[in-house]
């Protein structure tokens, strides 16, 4: 899929899959990653939703869901000194990260 560039919020769906032993930091560190966003007026006002999964090779992953306020959001972001100062730490205890755009589906409809 490819990035929105509709006006108008895009949803991300964020996987990070953390390195061993670095689990609880890491969980500090996304339970402020959203209201860093927000306070830097990058991302919608409905709070993200964080959830620990465990993938099938056993390792421990957080997924992030959220909306940017708009399809600039994220690059953006990239040049916010207090969301790279959130970023960086963020990246060094993962071993992986994906970011994926999401659109909501209607199960019912074919």
């Amino acid at each position: 899929m490819h990035a929105s560039t509709a006006p108008g919020p895009v949803s991300v769906v964020c996987r990070y899959v953390v390195k061993p032993g670095h689990e609880q930091d890491f969980a500090g560190l996304l339970g402020r990653h959203w209201k860093t966003l927000h306070a830097s007026g990058l991302v919608t006002d409905t709070p993200a939703r964080i959830r620990k999964c465990v993938d099938q090779r056993g390792r421990n992953a957080f997924i992030e869901e959220f909306s940017w306020k708009g399809a600039q959001s994220a690059g953006i972001a990239h040049s916010t000194p207090a969301v790279m100062q959130m970023w960086e730490p963020m990246g060094a205890y993962c071993s992986d990260m994906e970011f994926w755009h999401a659109q909501e589906v209607d199960a019912a409809q074919p």
